[in-house]
Protein backbone atom coordinates (compact mmCIF):
# COMPACT_ATOMS: atom_id res chain seq x y z
CA UNK A 1 0.00 0.00 0.00
CA UNK A 2 1.47 3.17 -1.05
CA UNK A 3 1.77 5.84 1.68
CA UNK A 4 -0.57 8.96 1.13
CA UNK A 5 0.84 12.41 0.09
CA UNK A 6 1.63 14.65 2.27
CA UNK A 7 0.07 18.51 2.59
CA UNK A 8 2.41 20.96 2.76
CA UNK A 9 0.90 23.84 5.40
CA UNK A 10 1.18 27.69 5.71
CA UNK A 11 0.04 28.83 9.56
CA UNK A 12 -0.02 31.96 10.45
CA UNK A 13 2.67 31.96 13.35
CA UNK A 14 5.87 33.57 13.46
CA UNK A 15 7.86 30.72 12.32
CA UNK A 16 9.48 30.35 8.79
CA UNK A 17 8.42 26.42 8.10
CA UNK A 18 5.60 24.85 6.58
CA UNK A 19 3.91 21.96 8.12
CA UNK A 20 3.24 18.53 6.98
CA UNK A 21 -0.22 17.20 7.37
CA UNK A 22 -2.03 14.01 6.16
CA UNK A 23 -4.91 14.60 3.93
CA UNK A 24 -8.24 14.82 5.81
CA UNK A 25 -9.15 11.53 7.25
CA UNK A 26 -13.00 11.47 5.21
CA UNK A 27 -10.93 10.94 2.16
CA UNK A 28 -12.05 12.72 -0.92
CA UNK A 29 -9.90 14.96 -3.09
CA UNK A 30 -6.28 16.25 -1.93
CA UNK A 31 -6.88 20.60 -1.41
CA UNK A 32 -5.27 22.27 -4.60
CA UNK A 33 -2.58 24.67 -3.39
CA UNK A 34 -3.83 28.21 -2.00
CA UNK A 35 -6.96 25.97 -0.51
CA UNK A 36 -7.70 26.80 3.27
CA UNK A 37 -7.59 24.21 5.53
CA UNK A 38 -8.17 23.61 9.56
CA UNK A 39 -5.43 21.60 11.07
CA UNK A 40 -4.45 21.00 14.72
CA UNK A 41 -1.66 23.30 16.30
CA UNK A 42 -0.45 22.41 19.14
CA UNK A 43 -3.99 22.85 21.63
CA UNK A 44 -5.21 25.30 19.08
CA UNK A 45 -6.96 24.59 15.84
CA UNK A 46 -6.03 27.25 13.08
CA UNK A 47 -6.60 28.41 9.68
CA UNK A 48 -3.98 27.48 7.20
CA UNK A 49 -3.22 27.49 3.36
CA UNK A 50 -2.13 24.47 1.56
CA UNK A 51 1.39 25.61 -0.14
CA UNK A 52 1.94 22.10 -1.70
CA UNK A 53 1.83 18.20 -1.52
CA UNK A 54 4.65 16.04 -1.24
CA UNK A 55 4.69 12.06 -1.93
CA UNK A 56 6.07 11.94 1.58
CA UNK A 57 7.66 13.76 4.87
CA UNK A 58 10.96 14.09 6.79
CA UNK A 59 8.90 13.41 10.16
CA UNK A 60 7.77 9.74 10.32
CA UNK A 61 4.28 9.28 9.26
CA UNK A 62 3.28 7.85 12.74
CA UNK A 63 4.00 11.87 14.36
CA UNK A 64 1.74 13.29 11.05
CA UNK A 65 -1.59 14.71 12.12
CA UNK A 66 -4.28 15.05 9.71
CA UNK A 67 -6.29 17.84 8.51
CA UNK A 68 -9.55 18.28 10.20
CA UNK A 69 -11.27 19.95 7.63
CA UNK A 70 -10.84 20.99 4.18
CA UNK A 71 -12.54 24.75 3.95
CA UNK A 72 -12.39 25.47 0.13
CA UNK A 73 -13.76 23.38 -2.71
CA UNK A 74 -11.18 25.72 -5.10
CA UNK A 75 -7.94 27.47 -4.38
CA UNK A 76 -8.16 31.21 -2.97
CA UNK A 77 -5.21 32.26 -3.81
CA UNK A 78 -4.29 31.24 -7.52
CA UNK A 79 -0.53 29.63 -8.41
CA UNK A 80 0.55 33.32 -9.59
CA UNK A 81 -0.28 35.12 -6.46
CA UNK A 82 0.71 32.20 -4.34
CA UNK A 83 4.40 32.70 -6.27
CA UNK A 84 4.29 36.46 -6.06
CA UNK A 85 3.24 36.16 -1.77
CA UNK A 86 6.01 32.95 -1.40
CA UNK A 87 8.47 35.37 -2.60
CA UNK A 88 7.59 38.65 -1.10
CA UNK A 89 8.04 36.04 2.42
CA UNK A 90 11.36 35.19 1.40
CA UNK A 91 12.29 38.84 0.04
CA UNK A 92 11.06 40.62 3.73
CA UNK A 93 12.41 37.91 5.59
CA UNK A 94 8.48 37.39 7.30
CA UNK A 95 7.25 34.07 7.50
CA UNK A 96 5.15 32.62 4.73
CA UNK A 97 2.01 31.82 7.00
CA UNK A 98 1.82 35.19 8.02
CA UNK A 99 2.08 36.78 4.78
CA UNK A 100 -0.51 34.31 3.42
CA UNK A 101 -2.72 35.39 6.28
CA UNK A 102 -2.34 38.82 5.66
CA UNK A 103 -3.15 38.72 2.30
CA UNK A 104 -6.87 37.09 3.26
CA UNK A 105 -9.39 39.59 4.50
CA UNK A 106 -10.25 38.72 8.18
CA UNK A 107 -13.39 36.63 7.64
CA UNK A 108 -11.24 34.15 5.60
CA UNK A 109 -8.57 34.08 8.13
CA UNK A 110 -10.93 33.24 10.42
CA UNK A 111 -12.28 30.16 8.49
CA UNK A 112 -15.63 31.35 8.07
CA UNK A 113 -16.78 30.38 4.35
CA UNK A 114 -15.57 32.44 1.06
CA UNK A 115 -18.81 33.85 -0.46
CA UNK A 116 -19.66 36.34 -3.06
CA UNK A 117 -21.51 39.24 -2.27
CA UNK A 118 -23.54 39.63 -5.03
CA UNK A 119 -25.79 42.37 -5.56
CA UNK A 120 -29.53 41.71 -5.69
CA UNK A 121 -31.23 41.57 -9.03
CA UNK A 122 -34.46 41.30 -9.83
CA UNK A 123 -36.28 39.49 -12.87
CA UNK A 124 -39.42 37.82 -13.84
CA UNK A 125 -39.98 34.38 -13.52
CA UNK A 126 -41.29 32.36 -16.65
CA UNK A 127 -45.13 32.88 -15.44
CA UNK A 128 -43.95 36.17 -14.85
CA UNK A 129 -43.29 36.86 -18.93
CA UNK A 130 -46.34 35.29 -19.62
CA UNK A 131 -49.01 37.46 -17.49
CA UNK A 132 -50.71 39.82 -19.86
CA UNK A 133 -50.69 43.54 -19.77
CA UNK A 134 -54.52 43.85 -18.42
CA UNK A 135 -53.81 41.12 -15.56
CA UNK A 136 -52.18 44.49 -14.10
CA UNK A 137 -54.11 46.99 -14.71
CA UNK A 138 -55.60 47.89 -11.37
CA UNK A 139 -52.31 48.14 -9.99
CA UNK A 140 -50.44 50.83 -11.74
CA UNK A 141 -47.32 49.98 -9.65
CA UNK A 142 -46.74 46.57 -10.41
CA UNK A 143 -47.71 47.22 -14.15
CA UNK A 144 -44.72 49.70 -14.31
CA UNK A 145 -42.22 47.54 -12.68
CA UNK A 146 -43.47 44.14 -14.94
CA UNK A 147 -42.81 46.43 -17.83
CA UNK A 148 -39.40 47.40 -16.35
CA UNK A 149 -38.75 44.31 -15.96
CA UNK A 150 -39.53 42.90 -19.31
CA UNK A 151 -37.32 45.51 -20.83
CA UNK A 152 -34.22 43.92 -18.81
CA UNK A 153 -35.05 40.99 -19.72
CA UNK A 154 -32.36 38.25 -17.52
CA UNK A 155 -30.45 41.23 -16.65
CA UNK A 156 -32.90 42.11 -14.34
CA UNK A 157 -33.03 44.88 -12.26
CA UNK A 158 -30.93 46.17 -8.90
CA UNK A 159 -32.38 47.68 -6.07
CA UNK A 160 -31.47 51.29 -7.53
CA UNK A 161 -33.33 51.28 -10.22
CA UNK A 162 -36.50 49.44 -8.40
CA UNK A 163 -36.02 52.65 -5.66
CA UNK A 164 -36.03 55.03 -9.25
CA UNK A 165 -39.31 54.11 -10.05
CA UNK A 166 -42.20 56.40 -9.42
CA UNK A 167 -43.93 55.77 -6.27
CA UNK A 168 -43.36 52.24 -3.93
CA UNK A 169 -41.02 50.19 -5.83
CA UNK A 170 -40.23 48.23 -3.09
CA UNK A 171 -44.08 47.22 -2.23
CA UNK A 172 -44.63 46.87 -6.07
CA UNK A 173 -41.64 44.04 -6.01
CA UNK A 174 -43.01 42.40 -3.19
CA UNK A 175 -46.86 42.33 -4.87
CA UNK A 176 -45.12 40.46 -7.75
CA UNK A 177 -42.77 38.21 -6.11
CA UNK A 178 -46.35 37.34 -3.78
CA UNK A 179 -47.62 36.09 -7.41
CA UNK A 180 -44.51 34.32 -8.17
CA UNK A 181 -43.92 36.77 -10.93
CA UNK A 182 -40.30 38.15 -10.01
Amino acid sequence: MSAPAVLQVALPVPLRRLFDYLPPAAGGALPAPGSRVLVPFGRRRLVGLVVGVAPASEQPEAALRAVLEVLDRSPLLRADELSLLTWSAAYYHHPLGEVLAAALPAALRQGRPAVADLPERWCLTAAGREVAADALRRAPRQYALHARLLEAGSAGLDRAAVAALPGDGAGALRGLQRRGWA
